[in-house]
């Protein structure tokens, strides 16, 4: 949340400051935007990232894969760990939690008056 605000409130200043700076500071900016795309340095480094990234996206995907797998193993271990002793059963096996709700205790009076103590009407 902190980022998202963080990035709104970037997004209005450069509105602000752009919007001020008026057309000729617009062009400008992306004259020197052009400049450096056209740049053969430039280039060369993207054509390098772009191939660098192309070699090792399987290799990332495999650790991501594990990772996943290791984070979900360890959140399965949590949520068993954290169940009550008399959860389930003996001799019943667990669905996962696909159990119904527990019923919110009622409200108000549980007993009836007795025939003894009804209320007058006023």
């Amino acid at each position: 949340m902190r980022g998202t605000i963080l990035f709104v409130v970037g997004l209005a200043a450069g509105y602000v400051v752009g919007a001020r700076a008026g057309r000729p500071a617009y062009e400008a900016l992306t004259e020197r935007l052009g400049t450096a795309r056209d740049n053969p340095t430039v280039q060369r480094v993207g054509e390098t990232a772009k191939a660098t990234l192309e070699e090792k996206a399987p290799q990332v995907a495999d650790v991501a894969e594990k990772a996943a797998s290791t984070v979900q193993g360890a959140a399965a271990a949590a949520a068993d760990a954290a169940k009550p002793a008399d959860a389930a059963s003996p001799g019943v096996e667990d669905d996962g939690g696909t159990d119904a709700p527990t019923p919110a205790p009622p409200t108000g009076r549980t007993k009836k008056p007795s025939s003894g103590s009804t209320p007058s009407a006023a």
